[in-house]
């Protein structure tokens, strides 16, 4: 059974057209302009970015540690992708996105 990315049903909808163009414009630098099936770390960033421009720190651990448990993404492309976020959601949501994934690894230790 292959796992699934985490439903973005709870999100507003600004939030979730901001995350679209956010995620979008992270998959492009990611993968070029390559218009194939998303590989599991394109899957994985879309759920974070949306999670990190809407401030759900709950639910961002969750992605965030399934990304990890799946191993899908490195932490330092976690890290990269929060730091990323500031260009679109502003530095209190990135740096919030940050702290909660340094909080996830050091209960991880």
């Amino acid at each position: 059974m292959k796992p699934t990315a985490p439903s973005l049903a709870g999100l507003s909808q600004k939030c979730k057209l901001t995350c679209a163009a956010a995620a979008a414009g992270l998959l492009f630098a990611v993968s070029g302009a390559q218009a194939q099936a998303l590989t599991p770390k394109q899957e994985s960033i879309i759920p974070i970015a949306a999670l990190t421009a809407e401030g759900d720190a709950a639910r961002l651990k969750t992605v965030l540690a399934d990304a990890l448990n799946r191993k899908s993404m490195t932490v330092n492309e976690m890290k990269d992708v929060l730091l990323q976020m500031y260009a679109y959601t502003g530095f209190p949501r990135s740096l919030t996105g940050l702290g909660v994934l340094v909080n996830l690894l050091d209960e991880r230790h």
